[in-house]
């Protein structure tokens, strides 16, 4: 028979059999192809029972039966979809059929449910249609089928789990390693859900049919309902009158790791820069003028490596040159430290500390700002990443009181909206020289370790930097307002700054001196290489950046999941700088990167979801700022309970000691956030004065220190 053949008598017999008007032209009965001759179950729409005839089922359980509807004999036809298929029942009433009639699939198959009542005894079951043969299964009820499946959770991972969510499954699929995932595919229909506490309460799922196989699985969830563990146990097939035991091992769940990490990281332009560059040549005489005044004068501008103009060098070498030496170190150093005096904004020594230590950090300056990951790919390890530098670090003791206060007196976080630049470094070079925001990296499972983390590397990436500006920043915003305080002498501009252009007028008042006395020969020599100098960084360094220099910068780190609740918190590894200049030799810079992941600030305990708890993190860019966030509890102790460690707490976090210049008596107390007195609940009172954490190291350090944390509930 040809295939257009058997579609159209398909349609014909689809037609007759659902009340349609089809042509029964031979006069056979409806729903046969007699009469033309050929094989008669050949044409033959037929229903058949797809697996037994006969089911056995406990009391109260139930059953999926299914039948199929064909063209041709049984499984060997073609499948007929959109036939009508009604069902019927005789024999025990508590049985019941969950439709009266369905629709074949796209396969001819047809699913009906069938559940059990309390009798025991048969029931039939026919699945018919106008015009076919009907097909019938028998379902065997009787309490002797029934036995208990005993799931028994096991998990010796890191995380919390707050109780465990067990689901019974049709056991004649085994598990799969792809249903472990939030959105599993493939995984079969659920027959029943239990929820117990912990992996030492068993999941019991009574009265199940004997012989009837099945899988479960287990997934662990956390304190804030998130799925944190999996297991998937079985096949195990039930027994009648007994208790068969379904172990299940749950692993942990993969870390997320997408989400905003804010990061810091110190960076010494000066040590990688072309040294044939501008933008070093400028910084070199701006920071060998602030650093030391006097050698500047004498020694004179830097105009190329090695090369020198003005100062002492206006005269030949030999005597002349000597004489200019000679003088300046007797004269010129009393002159400088006059002039730095100012207008009693301080000892001439302060002042000239603060400008040596605003030069020693433009030298070594901490940066930071965001590292976005945007994509990761559990199983090639594949991530996307974003990389903006919008943060410095200064760190500004020269006006904070003696040695023995606090230790985080002076630091000072700014943002590339200080300077006008948001951010300062946003795009990324690509060695085709075209300009993105986005990077790429690869991540590895670290394994053998308590908390979950992941090696990461990061692709060499060719990074734009606006240093120039950054540096100029600093001096102009920063130091020259500290040190300058009357505003009629060194007016500022609208963003309050001194600019260098305008500093000389008021700084170096030569014309007040003698004319061709000896303190006006070296206050000239001063005046010319600091206007050289300005007028350098009114060109130059404004729109200097890393393009000179070919900066390029790679990450290779470590993401971990410190609390365990499946976000990785903290990143921590080193960075490569490397810069190349016209034909020069790569120069290569390597230091240590932190990153914290920036999650949903609080400002006590029910700021925050339930099940979290209000936690104290230190800032990346300076661990002497600090911001806290909402995380998993860490400990079992709560606020004003004694510590000695930060683990022990809630919070987790052990306030030591109070700042030196506060008397209180709450020491070695678990923290807790506050902002006003109703946020500790009743218990006590918000203290705005704060107390000193542990030092991150035993080391002192100005990026390393203990931090001073405002705000903590005490008695």
């Amino acid at each position: 028979m040809s295939t257009t053949r058997v579609l159209v008598t398909a349609l014909s017999l689809t037609l007759v059999a659902m009340g349609g008007t089809a042509c029964n032209c031979n006069g056979n009965k409806p729903g046969l192809n007699g009469g033309n001759g050929g094989d008669t179950q050949a044409g033959r729409l037929t229903i058949s029972v797809v697996g037994p005839r006969t089911v056995i089922l406990a009391p109260n359980r139930d059953v999926q039966l299914k039948f199929l509807v064909t063209l041709g004999s049984g499984e060997t036809g073609t499948p007929v979809s959109g036939m009508r298929i009604d069902f019927s029942k005789t024999g025990l009433p508590d049985v019941l059929v969950g439709s009266d009639y369905l629709m074949s699939e796209a396969d001819g198959t047809v699913t009906v449910k069938v559940r059990a009542g309390s009798q025991n005894g048969q029931a039939t079951i026919t699945a018919a249609a106008e015009g076919l043969e009907s097909a019938s299964v028998i379902v065997d009820v009787n309490g002797k089928y029934a036995g208990n499946l005993v799931v028994r959770s096991g998990y010796s991972g890191p995380i919390k789990i707050a109780r465990l969510e067990v689901r019974l499954h049709d056991g004649r699929i085994p598990c799969a390693a792809t249903w472990k995932t939030t959105a599993p595919n493939g995984l079969p229909a659920t027959v029943q859900t239990l929820t117990v506490p912990n992996t030492a309460t068993d999941a019991r799922f009574n009265n199940l049919t004997e012989k009837t196989k099945y899988i479960a699985t287990v997934v662990g969830i956390n304190a804030v309902n998130r799925p944190v563990a999996y297991g998937c146990g079985g096949p195990e097939e039930v027994v009648g009158g007994r208790d068969k035991i379904l172990n299940v091992q749950l692993d942990t769940l993969e870390p997320i790791v997408m989400g905003k990490y804010e990061f810091g990281q110190v960076m010494e332009p000066l040590e990688f820069m072309d040294k044939n560059s501008t933008t070093y040549l400028v910084l070199d005489n701006i920071l060998r003028f602030l650093s030391n005044p006097i050698a500047f004068a004498l020694q004179g501008a830097q105009t190329s490596p090695g090369n020198y103009a003005g100062g002492c060098n206006i005269f030949p070498a030999g005597s002349s040159r000597n004489t200019c030496v000679a003088l300046g170190t007797q004269l010129v150093e009393p002159l400088i430290y006059q002039l730095l005096r100012l207008d009693n904004s301080g000892t001439a020594e302060n002042v000239y500390n603060a400008i040596k230590e605003v030069a020693t950090q433009v030298r070594k300056i901490r940066v930071g700002g965001v590292l976005d990951i945007k994509t990761h790919d559990p199983a090639t390890g594949n991530i996307t990443a974003e990389l903006k530098f919008d943060k410095w670090n200064l760190v500004w003791t020269w006006e904070c009181p003696p040695t023995g206060t606090d230790a985080c007196c002076g630091h000072r976080i700014f943002n590339g909206g200080d300077i006008g630049v948001q951010p300062f470094s946003a795009v990324i070079k690509l060695p085709n020289g075209t300009e993105t925001s986005t990077f790429a990296g690869h991540l590895t499972k670290v394994t053998g370790q308590t908390d979950l983390a992941y090696d990461a590397t990061f692709d060499e990436t060719y990074l734009s930097l606006v240093y120039g500006q950054v540096a100029l920043a600093l001096i102009e915003g920063v130091l020259l307002p500290a040190i300058l305080t009357d505003t009629t002498r060194y007016p500022r501009d609208p963003q309050g700054r001194v600019r260098v252009s305008s500093l000389l007028s008021g700084l170096l008042n030569c014309g007040s001196l003698s004319p061709g006395s000896s303190e006006r020969i070296a206050c000239d020599a001063v005046s010319a290489a600091a206007g050289a100098l300005t007028t350098q960084l009114a060109g130059a360094l404004n729109t200097s950046g890393s393009e000179e220099w070919n900066l390029k910068q790679q990450i290779a780190a470590r993401f971990t999941d410190n609390d365990n609740d499946l976000q990785t918190d903290t990143l921590s590894g080193t960075f490569t700088f490397k810069a190349t200049g016209a034909g020069a030799t790569v120069q290569q810079k390597d230091g240590a990167l932190n990153a914290l992941f920036t999650t949903t600030p609080c400002t006590g305990d029910a700021s925050c979801t339930a099940g979290l708890a209000c936690r104290f993190a230190r800032s990346p860019v300076d661990s002497c700022k600090s911001s806290n966030y909402c995380g998993v509890p860490t400990g079992p102790k709560q606020v004003y309970e004694a510590c000695s460690v930060d683990d022990e707490c809630s919070s987790g976090t052990c306030m030591i000691n109070p700042p030196l210049n506060v008397t209180v008596s709450h020491t070695n107390k678990c923290f807790k956030a506050c902002a006003q007195d109703v946020d500790c609940g009743g218990q006590g009172h918000c203290d705005q004065d704060g107390y000193i954490s542990q030092p991150v190291t035993l080391t002192p350090d100005p990026y390393t220190n203990n931090n001073t944390v405002t705000g903590t509930c005490v008695p």
